[in-house]
Formats: C-alpha cells, sequence, structure tokens
C-alpha cells in the first residue's frame, strides 16, 4: 500500500525548535564562559544532543498523530505508476499513439473518478466509516443521484491538480479494464469541499483557492477575467465562470488530460480560448468559447469525431456549457460496446503499459 500523509505541524514545529536553538546559542555566545570543565567543543555537543533529543520527541509525536488522528489517507498500490510516463512514451512514437478505444476506456476511468469526488458520499453503505470500516469498491455511476447545478448546496469535492502527474496506473482485469489498465485519481493534497454557501468563510476560500493546483491545468473557474467584479463570493456577483466551482472543474482538467493523450502535447500555457462548432448528440451544432479547438485539427482525424467533440465541449470557457453528467456517461457507455477493434487495442495496451516481451534465451551451443 501506498499512502499519502498530511501533516500539518511537523514542518512548523521543525522550524520552532530551530529557531529556539539558534536563539539560545546567541544567547550564550554574548555570555562568558568558563575555561575550567569545558571547552567550545563540549559546549556545542551538548546543543547537538539536544537538538537530537528534541527532534526524536517530535518524531514520537509525529508517529502517535499518526496513528491516533484522522488525516492519513491509504490509496491501493498502483504497479504501473504514473499516467505521465506512458503519456512521455507515447508521445515520443507519434505513429503507435493511442488507439480510439483504449482513449474511451482511459476517458471512462477518469469520469468514473470525478463523480466519485461530486457525490463523496453516494458509494458507501449507509452509516459505514472510511476511517474504520472497509468499504468495497464499485464503479461510480450518476444514474439516480441529483443533477448538480452552479452554486447549489450540495456538498463537492474539487481536486485542482488533476494532470498526468498526479493519475496512477494499475492492472487489467476481465471486465471494465479488459483492453487498459484500470487508472485512478490520486494527490488529493489540495482538494476542498465546496457547496453554494455564501458565508464569509466561504468567500475566503473561494478567494484562496484561486492559486490551489498546477499552473497549466488551471480551470477558469480560478483565473477568470471575471474575477476583476467581484468583491465578495463570486455567487453573490451572479458570475458564470469565475469562481463557479463544482464538478465541472475537476470535468475540465479531465478533460485536458485527454486533450494531451489525443493531441500528444502538453497544455497550452497560458491558455487561450478560441471559437469553435460542437456537434451535439440530438443533430444539432452550436458554437461554443474554449480550449478545445485544437482537437478539430486535420492530423487528429483518426481519432474518434464522438470523442474529441465531447472532450471539447468539456474545455468550455463557461462551466455552465459543459455536458451533463448523465450525457458524458451514456456517450462514454455507447462506445464500450464490443467490437472489432477491441483485439488490436488489447495487444497495443499490453505492449504499451507492460512493455515489450523479454527476448529469448541464447540457444546452447
Amino acid at each position: 500500500m501506498s499512502r499519502q500523509i498530511v501533516l500539518k505541524n511537523a514542518e512548523r514545529d521543525k522550524q520552532s525548535v530551530n529557531a529556539h536553538f539558534e536563539a539560545d546559542n546567541k544567547a550564550k555566545k554574548k555570555q562568558p564562559r568558563s575555561n575550567i570543565g569545558s571547552s567550545d567543543d563540549e559546549f556545542e555537543g551538548l546543543t547537538v544532543l539536544d537538538r537530537d533529543q528534541t527532534m526524536a520527541d517530535i518524531k514520537m509525536d509525529t508517529r502517535e498523530e499518526l496513528d491516533t488522528g484522522g488525516n492519513v489517507l491509504f490509496i491501493e498500490y498502483m504497479s504501473r505508476g504514473r499516467f505521465d510516463n506512458y503519456l512521455c512514451q507515447t508521445a515520443i512514437y507519434r505513429s503507435d499513439a493511442f488507439p480510439t478505444k483504449v482513449l474511451w476506456q482511459i476517458f471512462d476511468c477518469l469520469f468514473r473518478g470525478i463523480v466519485g469526488l461530486a457525490y463523496p458520499h453516494a458509494f458507501q453503505p449507509p452509516g459505514s466509516n472510511p476511517q474504520t470500516d472497509v468499504i468495497a469498491q464499485v464503479s461510480e455511476t450518476s444514474a439516480g443521484l441529483p443533477v448538480l447545478t452552479s452554486y447549489c448546496p450540495h456538498e463537492t469535492i474539487i481536486h485542482f491538480d488533476i494532470d498526468p502527474l498526479n493519475i496512477l496506473v494499475g492492472d487489467f482485469d476481465s471486465n471494465e479494464h479488459n483492453i487498459s489498465p484500470i487508472i485512478k485519481l490520486a494527490d488529493y493534497g489540495p482538494v476542498k469541499v465546496f457547496s453554494g454557501r455564501t458565508t464569509p468563510r466561504d468567500a475566503f476560500q473561494s478567494w484562496k483557492v484561486r492559486s490551489h493546483g498546477k499552473t497549466g491545468p488551471k480551470p477558469p473557474e480560478q483565473f477568470s477575467e471575471e474575477w476583476d467584479y467581484v468583491n465578495s463570493t463570486p455567487q453573490a456577483a451572479y458570475q458564470q465562470t469565475a469562481g463557479n466551482y463544482s464538478w465541472w472543474t475537476n470535468l475540465y482538467q479531465i478533460a485536458l488530460v485527454m486533450w494531451s493523450a489525443i493531441t500528444l502535447c502538453h497544455v497550452e500555457y497560458p491558455p487561450v480560448a478560441e471559437e469553435f462548432n460542437i456537434d451535439h448528440p440530438e443533430g444539432t451544432t452550436t458554437k461554443e468559447w474554449g480550449y478545445g479547438d485544437y482537437l478539430f485539427d486535420q492530423k487528429f482525424s483518426h481519432i474518434d469525431h464522438e470523442l474529441r467533440n465531447v472532450v471539447a465541449l468539456c474545455l468550455n470557457y463557461n462551466p455552465t456549457r459543459r455536458p451533463a453528467m448523465q450525457m458524458i456517461e451514456a456517450t462514454i457507455a455507447k462506445h464500450l460496446t464490443p467490437s472489432p477493434e477491441d483485439r488490436f487495442a488489447q495487444v497495443w495496451a499490453a505492449r504499451r503499459f507492460d512493455g515489450p516481451s523479454p527476448p529469448p534465451p541464447p540457444k546452447a551451443e
């Protein structure tokens, strides 16, 4: 098992101890020293011993905090490491890009991850405690769950740092991950819980999280020019983009990961919004403003148009115009049904995620 540990006070305590000893040493240096029974080396040695003992006490306190506190998150061991490694390998051999079926399965994994973040308590038995109870893993689905709207009171977890470095690759199985191995979100350090409340604390948090996460994958909710017109909370200023944090904020970031998997490029920085056409399932076409226009370049025509279309729509500047959760789930499910291309995708994924087969042993002479 790997674990991510959030220790709130350890670093602060360490700095406090160091500052204490520095001040103590300065004070002692100002005092006259006796040459009887002591030397500079002995004095310095005592200081080091005192510091070592104090640091040992801090370590003991930290271990006790780990054993008794609730700020430790355990995640399952993901044997194949970071998704970024495979993204870079594929980018080197552009003629051997991700097959469309593999991309759909990756998108499915990422989408299910953000459904779980959108409804934190929906996928565990009522009355269970994740800190003490073993919760069975399930495939997250939006079926039967309430639709989330702008600034609604439902509490949603926003990740703020979804990118290929924080996505882990696990194992194949004979069910949902029979083509591509399971892929899961990781690094939950920057996460925040948001709802539609307008208290002073919520207003402060809306402003504070503008700097959360890496610079490249930041969603428009964090950098929109609409912030220039916000004096208190974004919802009080009726802004559609600035500070409108919800499940679609996570959707934007997984769409950026898919953008990279399709284009085999790093995300644009700074991002430049452009107008582009989007085809909708009901047969209509609309003009949208966002960051997915490059997906429709002719060089990506070998990738399923519907995949590029839905990813581009997820990259809409206005989060309220990103696709509905149920629409995305239905679209993904339609493209994960068995098809003739499955065998090619399986062979490709086995080669990419497991590497080439070892060479045969040398023949005996």
